[in-house]
């Protein structure tokens, strides 16, 4: 299955990344908020929809900063070739509100965290994008 989605990068006022726990089955690992595109909508419509959704925040979303390409196995185990375009949101806010989560999404998140690049990069579970801890450093410095 085709899916182009759109990844959030929000990043508080000292560098820190928001990340999600995922936790399914037998599988669990951090990632980036965000989700699919809905029919008709621009990769940065659903960033702007997606951050509302997963975090309550209401803060203008950036730039596209970096895309990528990617297949993997979704939760109900049927393969995804995702086109993933990564948006920089800027915040000072560090409470989000995740009442406007899907059951799937309360089911599947267990827990969040605002981390530094070099805290991802120590984490014991998979991070998704893999290499997310450098891209951030590199986002950060070009911002």
């Amino acid at each position: 299955m085709k899916r182009p989605s759109s990844r959030l990068l929000i990043v508080d006022e000292e560098g820190r990344l928001l990340l999600f726990w995922f936790r399914y089955e037998e599988r669990s690992f951090w990632a980036t908020p965000g989700g699919a595109l809905e029919p008709g909508e621009s990769f940065k419509q659903a960033a702007a929809r997606e951050l509302h959704e997963e975090t309550g925040l209401t803060e203008p979303v950036g730039d596209e900063v970096w895309r990528r390409n990617t297949r993997f196995v979704g939760p109900d185990g049927a393969p995804i070739e995702a086109e993933e375009a990564y948006f920089l949101i800027r915040t000072r806010q560090k409470n989000v509100d995740f009442s406007r989560w899907t059951p799937d999404e309360t089911d599947m998140i267990q827990k969040t965290a605002w981390l530094h690049a070099n805290e991802i990069a120590a984490l014991d579970d998979p991070v998704f994008p893999e290499t997310i801890s450098h891209v951030l450093a590199e986002v950060l410095d070009k911002s």
